[in-house]
């Protein structure tokens, strides 16, 4: 079915603004013009379209001139003007609406910077000849912690809608959301060993908490819940508070780039965790990998708002794992259970749009459908370890032509004279990370792309993760020339990020760094599988093969939730069906 009143379109996406793209390397970038056919969800225009909803207690009109607001939080604008979707940056003090007509002309909104902190932020606003353009300022009396927004009354605007262009929070400090979730009664063993080495016998009540930032939970306690997760062959670096305290330490998952840590704890009577969960408060959809950007649309056309949202995932990381960090006791099955009915009731006194639990393991997948979680599915591109002791065993198993091109590929490296080296730990120096921070923008900058992570975030979680962190270099005489970043798990290496220098071309030197090394690498350390990041169908001819992913979707309304999960119906068949078709259609000699 098509045209505008067609739930699902096979379109390409509409497209968003260039500042806001992720970036990355080929092997872990965020480009929403790569998602799926059917990620554009299309919804039934209101019947008025000359009337909008709109959030307001009072409307101050501007025209042509500049409008000085004080105390604006670093933020970022969400989207397009040409867009209608709309989003929320920084907390909820100070949230101000920007609405204007559509129009050809534009004229701009400085926001003033009272602390010289760089915060400036110029809101483009659409504006079309004699047409009064309007700023709502939201009381924020009627504006509680939970985000809920004063009662909605209908605006007229001239003859046309008019279309929200930025939304925003100020810079004062944030109203905390409620600490404490809630109090159970759980039964358990009393001669359960875990339990008693916890504090002895099994736990009959549990609280279940909301801390602000990561290191309200000691490191060994969130460190012994995450391995008791994954179990230690299945070592996730990504889940370990030393990588995601870094990414609040060094201001890359913090409020002020629209991720509101709002981790989750469960402890028991006498004060042992119990679990663990990385949460966030989120006023956009970017750095997730799961691409929901449509859904914005889509629910803004539905007459709701979509943010903010939780989001439950490791921040800018494509990479599955538990997301529910549950300690190994007795009764973990019923702390998982308190833990997943806790989120969902945050969700829904918190008056928030969703909650999106991103990159779970297939068990939890499976366990949350059954808690009234939509299933989503994805693709990536893994490559197996086959036992093997050198890559040429590797590439003994492919076509003679995959075979023959990796063998051209990787001659070109030295025929450019460069050298590459992989170091660990101690070995990386850093001149090394600052490099490779250079290499890094470079990527991002060529991708019209946002860097998220700051050059401070390299060398902490570096010194935080030790010889966990593997980064191949790639060198001209003595000249340090391109980079790509792994974390090694128990039993995976984990590629994320890549870039090299901006002045000059080496063909295939992505190709060797981010893959091949990782491969060799892998094969040295007898691990299972290497894991290269999101997207990248030019992964499969270098032995790279399609696996699932999954995502689990939490939506408070009925009828938005009824749309969005008859969509993921049709496409997770097409996933399906790509999948299998890739797969038979592989590089390998034997259809795996």
């Amino acid at each position: 079915m098509k045209g505008p009143y067609a739930i699902t379109n096979f379109l390409p996406p509409l497209p968003l603004p260039p500042v806001m793209t992720n970036s990355g390397s080929e092997s872990g970038n965020e480009y929403n013009g790569t998602c799926s056919p059917t990620s554009v969800l299309r919804f039934q225009p209101p019947p008025n379209e000359e009337e909008v909803v709109a959030k307001q207690t009072s409307l101050v009109a501007v025209k042509n001139e500049e409008v000085e607001v004080t105390e604006v939080a670093r933020c970022l604008p969400f989207t397009d003007t040409s867009s209608s979707s709309w989003g929320y940056y920084g907390n909820y003090d100070d949230l101000l609406l920007f609405d204007s007509c559509e129009a050809p002309s534009t004229t701009t909104m400085f926001l003033n910077d009272d602390d010289n902190d760089n915060t400036n932020l110029l809101v483009p606003l659409q504006q079309e000849e004699d047409t009064t353009h309007l700023m709502k300022d939201l009381d924020l009396n009627n504006l509680d912690f939970e985000g809920k927004f004063p009662r909605r009354q209908q605006q007229r605007i001239g003859n046309r809608p008019s279309k929200i262009t930025a939304l925003f929070w100020g810079s004062k400090k944030p109203r905390e959301l409620e600490s404490s979730i809630g109090d159970f009664t759980l039964t358990g063993n009393q001669d359960d060993s875990t339990t008693n080495q916890l504090g002895g016998g099994g736990p009959r009540k549990i609280s279940v908490s909301l801390v602000s930032s990561i290191f309200d939970v000691s490191p060994n306690d969130w460190d012994a819940c995450a391995l008791d997760a994954t179990g230690p062959e299945k070592f996730n670096p990504f889940l370990t508070h030393a990588f995601l305290s870094s990414l609040e330490e060094t201001g890359c998952a913090v409020k002020e780039t629209g991720w509101v840590p709002s981790h989750i704890v469960a402890r028991d009577e006498n004060y042992n965790v119990l679990g663990v969960v990385p949460l966030y408060l989120k006023s956009h959809s970017y750095g997730e990998f799961v691409f929901d950007h449509s859904w914005a649309d889509a629910c803004y056309s539905f007459g709701s708002r979509y943010y903010p949202k939780f989001q439950c995932c490791v921040p800018f990381t494509p990479v599955t794992g538990p997301r529910i960090l549950i300690r190994n006791t007795s009764v973990n099955d019923q702390v998982f259970d308190v833990i997943v009915s806790s989120l969902k009731e945050l969700t829904v006194k918190s008056q928030v749009s969703s909650l999106h639990i991103t990159f779970p393991s297939e068990h939890e997948w499976h366990k949350l459908k059954e808690k009234g979680f939509l299933q989503r599915m994805g693709i990536q591109y893994h490559w197996k370890n086959n036992n093997y002791k050198t890559f040429d065993d590797f590439l003994m198993d492919m076509k003679q032509s995959k075979r023959k091109n990796i063998r051209q590929e990787r001659k070109k490296i030295s025929a450019q004279n460069l050298t590459m080296k992989r170091l660990r730990g101690y070995e990386i120096k850093a001149s090394h990370w600052d490099a490779f921070y250079k290499f890094y923008r470079n990527t991002t900058d060529n991708k019209w792309g946002t860097p998220y992570l700051t050059r401070d975030f390299f060398h902490t979680m570096a010194s935080k993760l030790g010889d966990q962190v593997l980064l191949v270099i790639a060198e001209k005489g003595d000249e340090l020339v391109a980079g790509a970043l792994n974390l090694i798990g128990g039993d995976t290496l984990f590629g994320r990020l890549w870039g090299c220098d901006p002045k000059a071309y080496y063909p295939s030197l992505h190709f060797e760094a981010c893959y091949y090394q990782a491969i060799e690498a892998a094969i040295e350390l007898n691990l299972k599988t290497v894991e290269a990041g999101a997207q990248g169908e030019h992964k499969i001819q270098r032995g790279y093969l399609p696996v699932t992913t999954y995502s689990c979707h939490y939506l408070t309304d009925e009828g938005f939730r009824e749309a969005i999960g008859d969509f993921l119906v049709r496409e997770s068949t097409q996933v399906k069906l790509v999948t299998k078709l890739l797969h038979d259609s592989g590089p390998f000699k034997d259809v795996r």
